[in-house]
This record gives C-alpha cells, sequence and structure tokens, in this order.
C-alpha cells in the first residue's frame, strides 16, 4: 500500500513539474553550505526508553557541518551535485535517563569528512515568486538520494587528552576508517536576480556501519586488555562508582567489571547501523548558459549589410 502511494505521489509530482518547468536558464552552479551535523546510534538519546529517529537527538551535542558544492543540471527537473562536506558528530550516556546507558558512561565525536554525489528531482517550480512580471525571484523545492563515502574516526576524551578508537579495538573489533553512506533529504532554494541561489535542505546519512561512536556489540571482559588507554576506554562505568553513584547507576558489575570473564555485558546494539545528519543553509552562484540561438544558427544576425545605392528613377 505505501509503495503505491510512493508511486502516485511521483507521477503527480512528474506531472507538475512538466507542467510547470520551462527552460532551465543556469544550467551549472557552485557554492557552499554551513549548518549543523546531528548523530544518531548507541549513544545518543536523553529520555528514559530507547528510540530511533529525530526523537533521539542529543540537541546540546550537535555539531558543525561546512560543505562545498558544484551542480550541474541535466534538464529543468533533474540535476546531479558533487559535494565535500565536513561535519563533527557527538554523542554522550552522561545525558541519557536509562540507567544502564547512564552506567555504561560511555562517550565520543567524530570529525567526519565525507564526499558524496547525489541526483535531484526538482518537483516545484516557480519562476516568478509574487508575479512581479520582472522574474528576479524565483523557488524550487526538491527531493534528492545518492552514495559517498566518509572518513569515520571516532576518538574518546581521557584526562584532557582525545584517543582515537579504531586502533585500541575496544571490542576487539577491526574496522575500516573509510565508510559508504547514502544520502537522503530534501529541500528548497531561492534564485535571485537569475545568479545567486540561496537555500535550506536536510539529509540523513544511511550508513553501513555501527562504528561510527565505536560502540556496537558486547564488552571485553576488562582482564583481556593490556593497553592501560583500552582498557580505561573500553569500560567506563567504574567512573560512575567513582563520582558518586546517583539513582541511576546499576553497578559496574553488569559490564566488562563482571565475574564472568567469557562473557562480558551489552555494550551496543549491532541491530541497527549508526546514521548522522547535515542540515544547513546553502548559497550558490549560477553560471548562465550561452546559448547557441545567437551565436551559430543565427550568427548572421550580426553581420552588417552593404545597401546598394540606387539612381532615383523619374
Amino acid at each position: 500500500f505505501m509503495k503505491k502511494i510512493i508511486l502516485f505521489s511521483l507521477i503527480i509530482a512528474f506531472a507538475f513539474s512538466t507542467k510547470f518547468t520551462q527552460a532551465q536558464q543556469f544550467d551549472k552552479d557552485f557554492g557552499f553550505r554551513l549548518g549543523a551535523a546531528f548523530y544518531l546510534g548507541d549513544l545518543s538519546g536523553t529520555g528514559k526508553e530507547v528510540k530511533f529517529g529525530p526523537m533521539n537527538i542529543q540537541f546540546n551535542q550537535i555539531g558543525l557541518n561546512f560543505g562545498i558544492t558544484g551542480r550541474k543540471f541535466l534538464s529543468p527537473a533533474f540535476a546531479i551535485q558533487g559535494s565535500l562536506n565536513y561535519g563533527r558528530l557527538r554523542g554522550s550516556d552522561n545525558l541519557s535517563q536509562i540507567p544502564e546507558h547512564y552506567t555504561r558512561n560511555l562517550s565520543f565525536r567524530n570529525d567526519i569528512f565525507e564526499l558524496a554525489a547525489r541526483l535531484e528531482y526538482h518537483f516545484l517550480h516557480l519562476r516568478d515568486v509574487g508575479r512581479t512580471y520582472r522574474y528576479k525571484l524565483g523557488f524550487t523545492s526538491f527531493i534528492f538520494a545518492g552514495a559517498g563515502a566518509f572518513y569515520n574516526n571516532p576518538k574518546a576524551n581521557l584526562n584532557g587528552t582525545w584517543y582515537a578508537l579504531q586502533p585500541l579495538q575496544t571490542e576487539g573489533v577491526k574496522y575500516s576508517k573509510i565508510q559508504v553512506a547514502i544520502p537522503m533529504g530534501l529541500g528548497f532554494e531561492f534564485r535571485i536576480n537569475k545568479k545567486h541561489v540561496i537555500g535550506w535542505d536536510v539529509g540523513v546519512r544511511m550508513t553501513f556501519t555501527d562504528y561510527v561512536d565505536d560502540v556496537s556489540t558486547n564488552y571485553l571482559h576488562n582482564s583481556k586488555f593490556e593497553d592501560p588507554i583500552a582498557k580505561a576506554l573500553q569500560d567506563r562505568s567504574i567512573e560512575v562508582e567513582a563520582e558518586g553513584a546517583g539513582d541511576l547507576y546499576v553497578g559496574k558489575q553488569y559490564y566488562s567489571y563482571g565475574s564472568n570473564v567469557e562473557e562480558a555485558g551489552i555494550r551496543g546494539n549491532p541491530d541497527n547501523n549508526d546514521w548522522y545528519m547535515w542540515s544547513g543553509v546553502t548559497y550558490k552562484y549560477a553560471i548562465r548558459r550561452k546559448r547557441k540561438f545567437n551565436r551559430i544558427k543565427y550568427h548572421f544576425a550580426r553581420r552588417k549589410v552593404k545597401r546598394r545605392r540606387s539612381r532615383a528613377k523619374f
């Protein structure tokens, strides 16, 4: 049923855009974006139960997002955009009201560098906003999807020093720092004086890894770590006890400091991969396409015509 609704909506949107769009005057633009970076994973959430999606965002952990873009229109409705993005993701169990997560006491930050390409479908075009008949302000709305790769290097702070977690193998798992993501989202843009494009978009990134936050499966028992830094960062539940356990503290024995050496506690949820999201304001400068009408087919219009003088007839 949902597939039929989506298909019907796309057909209606395509028909609408076909009816109201005209030839694109600008087939290329370049610009930048500035906004916020959001993280969704094992260390997100501030409530008393596990949720997924925007309701699970820790808003005081939102990071900066910056990127540069280049885009080419294939038709009035479709465009391809390439982008290079940077964003800082952060998450902390300190903000959770779930006792098991609060006692787990893990936190991280991850400086993501992403290279991505996306296909945009511009389903709504208004070439003359306000009907001034001067065509100085246009509007378009679009959806997009694509593919990309990102550099993944989560870190954690210990006594004022940030340590990269991937080399420490806190769960005994090797994972690559280069990962794949699928961007999906929507946005809108205003075209001012036919050259300046100001807009906003939001896009989630579906990843194929559960280690954006370095948390996925189970603990290794603390006795199996020889590196003191790795041992300290893989299980930080004992820090909660040392600082004075509150009502949410459930005890360090449920993590890697239990009596069972072979079966330590659960550290994360491997059934759901991590996601992240960019949202922000964009600016692009449009480059006007040179029309072939004046340059090739009708170049004779620019020629100077010599007029023959004729004698007056009486």
